[in-house]
Order: structure tokens, then sequence, then C-alpha cells
């Protein structure tokens, strides 16, 4: 079953006054389509010809406010069919915009956290086969702002996966230089995402936790938290990854 395209998508508007995402328009074609595509909790690929009916192969309007898990399965199923368009449609339906799930949760990070789901699992390989799909869709999609930003992710989660999750005393050599590689990696990337001058604060969060990780300064720590701040001071992610850099086991003071 095909999605149709006759009408423009019609996403949800923020208001910017409170933060508060309200609910303007929604379209939703083959609702029933949808529901059984993505409603799966293991999302298992079928090569059945009747489960593959029930694959979007278009972009559709399907972005529920009041539902967020929906959302998190959808961006999920799309970055497993590689259907790139899809995930970017989705993505610019909400970038530079102040939106929030009835949670309280941000959707953008929401987003980049249901497009990292397949790679949740502990496990080098898990996570550069990830890698190698977001590098798919920025073949397709050069300068994705989305793309570019997960794949910075990717490469910090990748950084600890080789460092692995114990006490400085149990980093091996070669674990210790695939932690440092891969964050210079995933730092490399973010610093392209700013100079395309972003208008997500995502990806401050994730350049906090490289130089936790790289021993940044506490200078260059708050000169990020200034970006952060000065484009969308209520991003809580950005004051919580802060918080915990603060903490005595890393570069904070006691009492700080």
């Amino acid at each position: 079953a095909s999605y149709s395209s006759s009408e423009e998508p019609i996403i949800s508007k923020s208001n910017q006054g409170n933060g508060k995402t309200t609910k303007e328009k929604i379209v939703i074609t083959n609702k029933e389509v949808l529901a059984d595509s993505v409603g799966n909790e293991e999302l298992e690929d079928s090569e059945s010809e009747e489960e593959e009916d029930l694959v979007p192969t278009e972009f559709d309007p399907v972005v529920v406010d009041t539902d967020e898990e929906l959302f998190k399965k959808s961006i999920d199923w799309w970055f497993k069919k590689e259907d790139f368009q899809a995930l970017e449609k989705v993505y610019q339906s909400m970038y530079g915009r102040r939106e929030v799930f009835s949670s309280g949760h941000w959707r953008n990070v929401v987003f980049f956290y249901a497009l990292s789901k397949s790679s949740s699992d502990r496990g080098v390989e898990i996570k550069l086969k990830y890698i190698e799909g977001l590098k798919g869709w920025g073949k397709q999609f050069p300068n994705s702002m989305a793309q570019m930003i997960a794949l910075a992710e990717a490469y910090k989660k990748l950084a600890w996966e080789y460092r692995g999750h114990g006490l400085a005393r149990t980093i091996t050599d070669e674990g210790g230089k695939k932690f440092s590689e891969n964050l210079q990696k995933s730092m490399l990337v973010a610093e392209d995402v700013i100079k395309l001058d972003p208008k997500d604060p995502y990806i401050f969060t994730v350049m906090l936790d490289d130089g936790k990780g790289l021993g940044m300064s506490k200078e260059d720590f708050s000169g990020i938290l200034e970006m952060s701040r000065s484009l969308e001071p209520l991003f809580f992610p950005t004051y919580q990854t802060m918080a915990v850099i603060l903490l005595p086991r890393w570069y904070g003071d006691p009492g700080e």
C-alpha cells in the first residue's frame, strides 16, 4: 500500500511563547496502515508480500502530537528501511522550533533517541553498523543537519563502547586509544555542524559530552553552554549535561 501524496504535509506548529506544542492541524492518511506498519514492538522485517504491503513507501504527516510512542516507532522504522527522505521531512518540520511532547520531552531529543534505537545494545559491531547506515544517509543528503548531529552522537557512543563502562583503571591501552580517536571524530563532525549555523541546540549536548572525555577546559565548557543558551535558553538537556560535568568526579570542585 502506498501513501497518498495529494495533500501537503501539515505538521503541528509550536507555541513559541510558552514552550508548549499546540495542535494546529493534523492530517493522517491510511492511519490503519500506519498502525499496522509501526505498531509491532519488535518491528521485525518480513519478506512476505502481505507484510511488505504495510510498509510506508512515501512520506506522510504521521507525527501525532499526543503520541510520543508512535513518533519513536515511526523514526526507527524509517531508518531501518533507509527512507531518509521521510526522516529529513520530519526533522525539518520541527527544526528551529520549540516543540515538546505532553511528557515534557523535547521533540528533537526524542527524534535522535529513536534514531539510535537500533544501536542501543552494547557491542562495537552494532555501533559501527549504525554509523554505516548514517553515512548512507549522508550520501543521499549532503550537509543534512539531522544526519550530521546523529553521526556526531554515534561516534561519541562508539568511543564509550571502546572505552568500556568501568573505572579508569579498567581501560585497556587499545580501548583508550579508540576512545580518544572516536571522540575526536565526533567533535570534528560537531564543528562542521556549527559552521552551518545550527538552529538545534542538541548538538551542544554532544559537544559537551565529547569535551568531558577529551579533557576540555572549564572555559571551553562554559563557551559551549553559552552557545546553547543563546540559541534556546529553555533547552534542559544542555544544562543537565553541564551539571554532570561539574560533579567532583569529572571537572567540578566540591560544592560547585
